[in-house]
Order: C-alpha cells, then structure tokens, then sequence
C-alpha cells in the first residue's frame, strides 16, 4: 500500500467483536475507540464503508469463515489485512509450552485451521494476496479486494 499517496486527516476506527466482554476489556485501553458488538458474518455498515478492514485474530473462531470473508469484502473498499494462526505450526508451539495438551495444541475456541496453502486459497477466493507472511506461529495477509 503506498502510504504516502494517502491524506493525513483523521481516521475513524471502528472496532467490533462478538463479545461485549472483550468490548468492555478494549474499551478501558481505547477510551476514544468506537466499538461496537456484531457478527462477524453480519457487519452493520454499508458496502464499501471502510478504505482498510482489519481481521486480527477473528475467523479461527468465527463458524462459517467464508461468510466473515465475504463480508469483509463487502465492507472493504479496497484493502484488508488478516491474520489467523498458522495451523500445524500453532498447535505445535502450544504442545511445546505445555498448552492445551488435552486438545492436541489447539486452543479452545479455535474453530476453523488453516495451513499457509488453504490460507492462501481461502483469503484468494475475493482477494489479491498482495503480502502473505508467516511470523511463527502466526500467518498475516495484506490483501487486496479483486475488481
């Protein structure tokens, strides 16, 4: 993304989750934040609402990922970033800290895995992949919407 073609103004932010009680944890660190509860699969703003979408740590947890993807499309003008833990890889880091032993690594809550190919093919079902990078245990993608 070339930054320095973009204005300076000031930015709304917007924040969501699911939980209120993750909202309420964000709200005392963002005093100024907008945040608000919603689906992931439903999001409340108009198409093409926002220049950037940021899905950090969401869709392992979101039942119908496809459906979140879709949506973040839909509220993107242009650009997204996304990040999910980096399947086998997460699982593995877990095990070796003593985590989660009984579930094989996987972290309660953890829904959906994705290994760096299905990622990729997941997020490129809407997106060019312009940026695709594996920081262990994680995978992040900066992505552009198609069209």
């Amino acid at each position: 993304m070339d930054l320095a073609r973009h204005s300076l103004a000031p930015a709304l932010v917007v924040g969501g989750d699911y939980s209120r009680e993750w909202l309420t944890r964000a709200a005392t660190l963002q005093k100024d934040a907008n945040l608000l509860t919603f689906d992931a699969r439903r999001i409340p703003f108009r198409d093409s609402s926002f220049d950037l979408v940021l899905a950090i740590e969401v869709l392992e947890h979101v039942e119908r990922p496809d459906i979140a993807l879709a949506e973040i499309v839909r509220v993107t003008s242009e650009w997204a970033i996304i990040s999910v833990p980096n399947g086998l890889i997460w699982r593995l880091t877990n095990l070796a800290r003593g985590r989660y032993l009984g579930n094989l690594g996987n972290t309660p809550g953890h829904i959906n895995k994705w290994s760096v190919r299905a990622f990729r093919q997941f997020a490129g079902k809407y997106f060019h992949i312009t940026r695709h990078q594996t920081p262990i245990p994680w995978q992040i993608a900066l992505l552009k919407k198609r069209g």
